[in-house]
């Protein structure tokens, strides 16, 4: 997955060398919420009750528009996470919060001419930072002091599934980044920790 992501990035950039000085050439910015969650959690230790968390993202966004086809690369910060009970003192939620640089590459395919597309992919992102109510450690065992981002590995691969609207040069996306590969680096849990993240993004574009 990760030799086809780079060969992808490579071709894709390629795209936009040969077509820079051309108006098919895109580029802007975006942002909006993440709705997100992480299969077998609940796995985590001794952690109970599971909810979504809500966080952020923001970046900008690069690519090629042919007729009824473009290929478009962002560059993405973005948090997100889970919520759960505090093993600690039941009742009470605690956010867990990983905040990622992804790099998403997907091809959109228009079936309203230049107006509406259904888009897919993959995204690879960097592990940055990991929190749990903006603290770096946590008990999930008394006495015992974790540390949260050595929980998780530095990166993870996502395919993406999306539409997306186009008026002028505004845009919104609905996406949905389905985690394919292990987020956890350790052995708290023998289940394999999968992301799943829903975005809603508003974007201008520039060109």
């Amino acid at each position: 997955m990760k030799k086809f992501f780079t060969l992808a990035i490579v071709c894709a950039c390629l795209l936009i060398a040969t077509d820079s000085n051309a108006q098919l050439f895109r580029f802007g910015v975006k942002g909006g919420l993440n709705f997100s969650n992480i299969k077998s959690f609940e796995d985590f230790t001794n952690v109970q009750s599971i909810e979504k968390y809500t966080g952020w993202h923001a970046g900008i966004f690069l690519g090629v528009k042919f007729v009824v086809v473009a290929i478009q690369g962002d560059v993405l910060y973005s948090v997100e996470g889970v919520r759960f009970e505090d093993v600690n003192n039941p009742g009470n939620l605690l956010d867990l919060e990983n905040s990622y640089i992804n790099i998403p590459l997907v091809v959109k395919f228009y079936i309203v001419p230049s107006k509406i597309n259904l888009h897919g992919g993959v995204q690879y992102g960097i592990l940055t930072n990991s929190l749990i109510d903006g603290k770096e450690g946590y008990e999930f065992d008394p006495g015992t002091l974790t540390t949260i981002k050595d929980q998780f590995k530095s990166g993870g691969t996502s395919v993406v599934l999306g539409l997306g609207v186009e008026l002028s040069k505004l845009m919104v996306e609905v996406r949905y980044n389905l985690g394919v590969s292990d987020l956890s680096a350790s052995d708290l849990t023998a289940e394999k920790l999968k992301s799943g993240v829903l975005q809603l993004s508003a974007g201008f574009r520039f060109k």
